[in-house]
């Protein structure tokens, strides 16, 4: 499918649930969700949360804060493969750069000479953003050059309209010019031939600061696989004082800054929808988790519940009097003498049960073993009888 196919589906609910049950693959998607306001952005996020499986393909780096939303939109990380050019040698070559501060006519009339001069050996694509207009009227003036411009024209039309055209010569001896808008620059796969090959590739002229990753991909499309190619900047800023490398590195920052501020809505938006989509998702997992921690609970009064039983009849025993036939008339005040002491004992040992509920209830209740309880029980008992014997 095509995207603008894509985006005529998208709200077809046929299409969507077709999608529940399939892999949906996305080339370029950088373009679809990391294009346009932080709304649109988040929107297409949410509708790729449909399929079964996504998988998304992209030539271009993206930035750490591009990576943070796609971490908090999909719970996914990019994997990276190494590009051609690095495993390959780049081809590309950059010429030098040139800034006029002059008025639009000496602009569009330095950009026709190099196109006149260039389009002898090899085809001319400029692309452009604010400065398409000025190029496109001055060019279509003028008959000695072939020009094309391509606004409004998708990129698959695009292709197709070129073929057989662009990169072949006229009656003049000359290759094509080609203006494009910075989303076609982007996109378009333009045919080359060994003639042109032979010559230096195609030459590429960007008319615009754009951000660097756009500029890479634009770069792109001079440089298929291992195909020469040829690119410069030639920019018109009027009166500006700076070079032409501080004019493109101030453009880049400031759209950078935009970026970053722009992604960081983004992630607002995402970390709500997404805590949003997991509140409605999960209504049974919280029943689940809500009677599992009605039942820990009980176990846990259980476990407090066994516990205190056991240690009031450990209590009990240590209050039991040995049975004698001994009387005499200190009886009575050896018996207060003995309570005391059990009291004593009593009081003693309180601490020493709340330390033991507190590090029960800690370590999750483990179960109390009865035997152990049951022997010092048996032990402090024998002490108690001795010591009234003792005392006897």
């Amino acid at each position: 499918m095509t995207q603008k196919y894509f985006e005529s589906q998208i709200q077809d609910q046929p299409f969507i649930n077709f999608l529940k049950n399939s892999i949906l693959i996305v080339d370029e998607y950088d373009w679809l969700i990391f294009e346009g306001s932080p709304t649109a952005m988040s929107d297409w996020i949410r509708f790729f949360w449909i399929p079964h499986k996504l998988i998304c393909l992209t030539g271009s780096t993206i930035t750490q804060k591009e990576e943070t939303c796609l971490d908090v939109a999909f719970g996914a990380k990019e994997i990276k493969f190494p590009t051609l050019s690095s495993l390959k040698s780049n081809k590309t070559v950059h010429a030098s750069d040139i800034l006029l501060n002059s008025c639009q006519l000496d602009y569009c009339k330095h950009l026709y000479e190099l196109c006149m001069k260039q389009t002898m050996k090899t085809p001319v694509i400029l692309v452009a953003s604010g400065a398409y207009q000025i190029i496109n009227t001055y060019f279509k003036r003028y008959r000695e050059l072939q020009f094309y411009s391509m606004k409004g024209v998708k990129g698959s039309k695009a292709d197709a309209y070129l073929e057989g055209k662009f990169n072949v010569r006229n009656s003049k001896k000359r290759f094509g010019v080609l203006l494009l808008t910075d989303m076609q620059g982007r996109g378009t796969d333009l045919q080359t031939s060994k003639e042109i090959e032979d010559s230096g590739g195609l030459y590429l002229i960007i008319c615009d600061v754009f951000s660097k990753r756009s500029t890479q991909q634009i770069i792109g499309r001079v440089a298929r696989l291992e195909n020469k190619g040829q690119w410069r900047h030639v920019l018109l800023i009027s009166g500006s004082q700076d070079t032409v490398e501080q004019a493109i590195q101030y453009r880049q920052e400031f759209l950078e800054n935009e970026n970053h501020i722009k992604f960081s809505k983004l992630q607002t938006i995402l970390s709500q929808s997404y805590q949003q989509q997991q509140n409605k998702q999960s209504p049974d997992k919280r029943k689940i988790e809500d009677s599992t921690n009605e039942e820990q609970i009980e176990e846990t009064q259980r476990e407090i519940s066994s516990f205190e039983d056991v240690n009031e009849s450990y209590l009990e025993c240590q209050s039991l009097q040995p049975k004698t036939k001994i009387q005499n008339q200190n009886k009575s005040q050896l018996e207060r003498a003995a309570s005391e002491d059990v009291s004593k004992q009593k009081s003693s040992l309180l601490p020493i049960i709340k330390k033991s509920l507190i590090l029960l209830m800690r370590s999750r209740l483990e179960t109390v073993n009865l035997k152990l309880l049951k022997q010092e029980s048996n032990n402090l008992k024998s002490k108690v009888i001795k010591t009234k014997i003792q005392t006897w």
